[in-house]
Parts: C-alpha cells; sequence; structure tokens
C-alpha cells in the first residue's frame, strides 16, 4: 500500500492513538491538567482520523469485491451502488484533507467565534491574534 503521510498516514495515527491512550491509563498523567487535557485532544482528534480511515478502507475493499460481481453478471445496479458508495468515501476523505489544512498549534483548540456588535458591524472575537491580526 502506497503511503501518503500527514492525515492519511494511517500506520503512524493509529500508533500514535495507542501510545497516546496508554499515556492517559498511567495514574500521574492527571496530575498535570494540561498534560492531561492536550493528550485528550489529541486522542479525540486521532480517534476521528483513524476511525474515518478505517471506514474508508473497507468501504474501498467492499466496493472492489462488489465490482467484480457485478461485472461478472453486467449488474448496473449494483454499479450504482458502488458509485454511490465511493462519493461518499470521496466526502470522507475531503473532510479528512480539510481537516489537515487546520493542523498546527491551535490545531484542536480552535476558539469559539463570538460575534460583537461594533458600530454597527460585526467583528470575530477570538481574544488571540489571527493571521489578520483580529482581537
Amino acid at each position: 500500500m502506497k503511503r501518503f503521510g500527514g492525515i492519511f498516514d494511517y500506520e503512524n495515527k493509529k500508533h500514535r492513538l495507542e501510545e497516546v491512550e496508554l499515556r492517559l491509563s498511567q495514574s500521574g498523567v492527571w496530575d498535570d491538567p494540561e498534560t492531561a487535557q492536550q493528550l485528550n485532544q489529541e486522542r479525540s482528534s486521532l480517534e476521528r482520523i483513524v476511525s474515518t480511515l478505517e471506514r474508508v478502507f473497507s468501504s474501498i475493499k467492499d466496493s472492489a469485491e462488489l465490482l467484480e460481481m457485478a461485472a461478472a453478471e453486467s449488474d448496473e445496479e449494483t454499479l450504482e451502488v458502488i458509485e454511490t458508495d465511493l462519493g461518499e468515501v470521496e466526502s470522507q476523505l475531503t473532510d479528512l484533507e480539510f481537516q489537515r489544512m487546520f493542523q498546527g498549534e491551535l490545531d484542536d483548540s480552535m476558539p469559539f467565534l463570538k460575534s460583537r456588535q461594533d458600530q454597527g458591524v460585526q467583528k470575530p472575537r477570538t481574544g488571540r491574534k489571527c493571521c489578520c491580526a483580529c482581537t
């Protein structure tokens, strides 16, 4: 299997998830709430990615098997089902790609934007400097 890296690097994500879960199972981690929170956020992100990739792999495998049967029987209806299933796979991969664009320091802690009325104009307020230098 070709390795793509980044958010699509299933083996490394799965391995890291196991490491994070092991670390969270150790009683001492809860003595440092900040570290425990970071690990919980990382676990949540990794679980989302790993489970999505597992669904994608399973869907592709199932579709390949159905394709063989449908081709052998010239079953147009099954081909349409496969096309629909692969559309869902594409959507899941697009979602992962979108998540990948936001990887970084604030990856799992993106603040909720609060709207503020300021002289009749809505301005986003994050409490942090962003690329636009808004606060």
